[in-house]
């Protein structure tokens, strides 16, 4: 399955749970400016999220077995591992739970001191940053999905991911979960300038080939063969995609909330629309639901064949849709 039919199930899916007795309530909320229009809304974007971020091949239940002081002792590695990765000038960590909280190399004498002092079930949950000093060359990002086990996440940091901008260096910074997040395909994610030539496409090659021989190297280390829909598989849990355009609007969207947003206004207009069932012969209502999303892809930025990728940017107008529509429906981290 494709990342555009992986959209296009997912779409489907979403439109036929929703009972179509429902649907002339949602109408009515939809075309009033409301508390009752923001749940419609709200509740559309987080059946979007999940549909679009649960592989179909993802264990039913994926629960890891790491017993309370095993957690523990992951959580006190990946403290370690933050520790020891702001000692290097320019090298930043920034805890990510609700808010975001940055250790530099300024301030990394107080790193254990802002790390302990969250409630360990926050750190079991939080995403943890680790940024590279900046690059002067800017251009467009993707980013690569792998699919570590939990366990791992520090035999990770170790193995590969600390040494990522060595091995490539257009990687700007990669961000793990903590072990409370087992259920992403995208447990660790590396962010790297998209490359534009044959030589920048081949340090790529060789960060995912350091994946993988890491991955193989021990058999706790095999990374979990589900990667993310939307995203293109490259290898046995690694997946690659665009990561959001660089524009204002964009700040604090991920690649899937940038989706769900954009899947949220396009069927909530369907549904604003709606005057019963579409007579169209061979298709259920679900996969036109599907095909009005591809169809109005393109027109928000989205590659309408391959929705792992961006197209072209949409025009600001457009763009304070999506960032409005975010901020209404928590798609945004601000």
């Amino acid at each position: 399955m494709t990342a555009l039919d992986n959209l296009k199930a997912a779409t489907t899916a979403v439109w036929d749970s929703i009972p179509t007795t429902d649907l002339p309530r949602m109408k009515a909320a939809l075309q009033n400016v409301g508390p009752n229009r923001t749940l419609v809304l709200t509740n559309l974007y987080r059946q979007f999220y999940q549909a679009f971020s649960t592989p179909a091949n993802m264990p039913l239940n994926p629960h890891h077995n790491l017993g309370f002081d095993a957690i523990n002792t992951v959580i006190g590695q990946l403290g370690s591992c933050q520790n020891q990765f702001v000692q290097g000038n320019g090298t930043t960590v920034t805890i990510q739970d609700n808010v975001f909280r940055e250790v530099t190399y300024q301030n990394r004498a107080n790193y254990p001191q802002l790390f302990w002092s969250l409630p360990g079930a926050q750190l079991y949950r939080c995403f943890y940053h680790f940024n590279f000093p900046r690059l002067q060359a800017q251009r467009d990002a993707i980013r690569l999905a792998i699919n570590v086990p939990l366990g791992q996440i520090p035999a990770a940091i170790n193995g590969f991911l600390a040494q990522a901008r060595t091995t490539d260096p257009d990687v700007l910074s990669f961000k793990v979960g903590g072990p409370g997040l087992y259920r992403k395909p995208d447990t660790a994610l590396i962010y790297i300038l998209k490359p534009t030539n044959q030589t920048e496409q081949g340090r790529l090659n060789t960060l995912v080939q350091a994946v993988t021989t890491w991955a193989g190297s021990a058999p706790a280390n095999a990374l979990r063969d589900w990667t993310h829909p939307l995203m293109e598989r490259l290898a046995a849990g690694v997946a690659t995609a665009d990561d959001p355009p660089h524009a204002p609007q964009y700040r604090g969207v991920s690649f899937t909330s940038l989706r769900a947003v954009i899947a949220t206004i396009v069927i909530g207009n369907l549904i604003r629309l709606y005057n019963g069932p579409s007579n169209v012969q061979g298709k259920t209502e679900g996969e036109l639901a599907a095909m009005a999303l591809v169809g109005q892809l393109d027109n928000y930025g989205i590659d309408d064949q391959n929705p792992s990728r961006n197209a072209a940017l949409p025009d600001s107008g457009t763009r304070d849709q999506i960032r409005e529509y975010g901020l209404l429906v928590g798609g945004i981290v601000t």
